[in-house]
């Protein structure tokens, strides 16, 4: 699957950790939902390891991933409400291969914002909302619990997405009135030749 997920490991159960660890060790980090059993994913990578640093931060995670944590998606929001919400959220859309990487690393070099470039839960809950509406508010808890603990260890975030995600803008919206919000596009010929 070219989505983060859970098979992309080999597991093995090694037992229960109490859900607070998850708030008070940085190097473990939100890597995808499973919607099939309704858990989000976490996973332990090296605690020197910078993904604020890397192209891709779903990437990163995968090739760098020591073990993988699941909490059930309430525990997951139950703990979520105990982190604030950022206090600076930029969030950078796009229609893919028009330079929104590029942006991404400009933006980091400046210092005083972590940018996470495509941390895939969004992509996976772009992908679980029907087109009917009926989940979007257990949807936008989601995003919303997300957007806390990518951000948990800083003042100021700018999260940038894959293209799929420009589908829950309004479900960022909601979560967070307060966010900055860019768009990038390209002109169709040139988008059609990077793409292809």
């Amino acid at each position: 699957s070219y989505l983060a997920g859970l098979d992309h490991f080999g597991l093995r159960r090694a037992g229960d950790v109490p859900a607070e660890t998850l708030l008070g060790t940085p190097n473990l980090t939100l890597y995808a939902f499973d919607d099939s059993g309704k858990n989000a994913v976490f996973v332990e990578t090296p605690p020197d390891l910078d993904l604020t640093a890397a192209p891709f931060y779903y990437l990163a995670q995968k090739e760098h991933a020591a073990r993988v944590y699941t909490l059930p998606y309430g525990a997951f929001n139950d703990l979520a409400r105990t982190l604030p919400d950022p206090e600076r959220l930029l969030l950078l859309y796009s229609v893919g291969r028009c330079g929104s990487t590029l942006l991404c690393r400009a933006l980091g070099n400046l210092g005083g914002v972590a940018t996470l470039s495509e941390p895939d839960s969004y992509t996976h809950v772009a992908g679980m909302r029907p087109p009917d509406g009926s989940r979007d508010a257990e949807l936008t808890d989601l995003v919303r619990s997300a957007t806390r603990f990518h951000a948990r260890s800083t003042d100021a975030v700018l999260l940038k997405f894959r293209s799929q995600c420009t589908e829950i803008a309004d479900l960022l919206h909601a979560a967070f009135p307060d966010a900055d919000a860019l768009f990038l596009s390209r002109d169709l010929g040139g988008w059609m030749r990077s793409a292809a």
